[in-house]
């Protein structure tokens, strides 16, 4: 009776020391892992402003073959996680794993880095590493008359140096349109003061033998007609007249012309030639009656106007 009872007593107890051994185990694995690896910790800035990058290292020295491994989701709130990155290096006889982490925040403030866990294993064990918190103090730039921070929404971030690089651009611009109303003012005064050619005034004799000579060249005078041919005598004798004398000849009948020439006092050859021409080209261009034999006629008419 008494072994019984002692036979169920050791197996009870025996039953109890590998439940406690099995529950102690991972937290055993774990203890042990805190004293086979050294972790440290370096975060840089502390303060900033709205915006700035928050570089997060964490570094681990162990002695044992171990690789690093970041949880499959990371939540650091409020901070936000730009990028992570986890390595491995081995130097001399020992091995250095270090995992940084970059972050940012778009509020102002006093926050906590919440502790991040880390996880460093091999074929044997695993060793679980938690990172302290640490405060981190985020500002503004801009201050209100009290001296408090305005907090300042995200993505917006003003930074005092672009309002220095706005004054250099607002300078330099001025300068620039300063420096070109000066030059266009310079080049128009310039252009004003410039002495201006003389245009060479064509002498109306030669300008209207040069024309009588193009009309009565042999091939105009084969595809004009007899209207056509009077029509530029006239108008080129007409054009000597207003040249030589002043009078408005184009816009006056053969009689009106006669009169005016008659009242600037030209010579008897100019008018009695000048009649000639005028009353039978006028014949020609009005009455229909062709020229024929006549051509040669209009010519010396004309020729004789212009040599007047």
């Amino acid at each position: 009776m008494n072994c019984d009872i002692t036979t169920k007593t050791f197996r009870l107890l025996t039953g109890m020391v590998v439940f406690i051994f099995l529950l102690a185990l991972p937290f055993s694995s774990a203890y042990a892992g805190s004293d086979a690896a050294e972790v440290s910790v370096d975060i840089s800035p502390k303060v900033v402003r709205v915006g700035d990058i928050i570089t997060m290292k964490v570094y681990i020295n162990h002695s044992e073959d171990y690789s690093l491994y970041l949880p499959p989701s990371i939540n650091l709130a409020p901070f936000e996680i730009i990028d992570t990155k986890a390595e491995t290096i081995k130097k001399a006889d020992e091995i250095f794993s270090f995992a940084t982490f970059k972050l940012a925040l778009y509020q102002t403030g006093s926050f906590t880095v919440p502790k991040i866990n880390l996880l460093l294993k091999n074929e044997k064990e695993r060793i679980e590493v938690m990172t302290p918190q640490f405060l981190i103090e985020v500002t503004s730039l801009l201050k209100a008359q009290n001296n408090a921070l305005i907090p300042i929404n995200p993505p917006v971030d003003v930074r005092q140096s672009y309002l220095k690089y706005l004054m250099y651009l607002w300078a330099i611009s001025f300068c620039v349109i300063v420096a070109s109303l000066l030059y266009f003012r310079k080049r128009r005064k310039a252009k004003r003061h410039r002495p201006v050619k003389a245009k060479r005034k064509t002498d109306p004799k030669l300008a209207s033998l040069a024309m009588l000579e193009k009309i009565f060249a042999h091939n105009n005078i084969q595809t004009m007609s007899d209207k056509e041919i009077c029509e530029n005598v006239s108008f080129t004798v007409k054009y000597f007249i207003k040249e030589r004398f002043s009078v408005d000849s184009l816009e006056m009948t053969t009689s009106e012309l006669l009169e005016s020439l008659e009242d600037i006092g030209a010579s008897k050859k100019c008018l009695n030639a000048s009649y000639r021409l005028l009353s039978n080209c006028d014949l020609v261009k009005f009455a229909g009656i062709p020229l024929k034999n006549s051509i040669d006629t209009i010519h010396d008419y004309a020729m004789e106007v212009v040599k007047t």
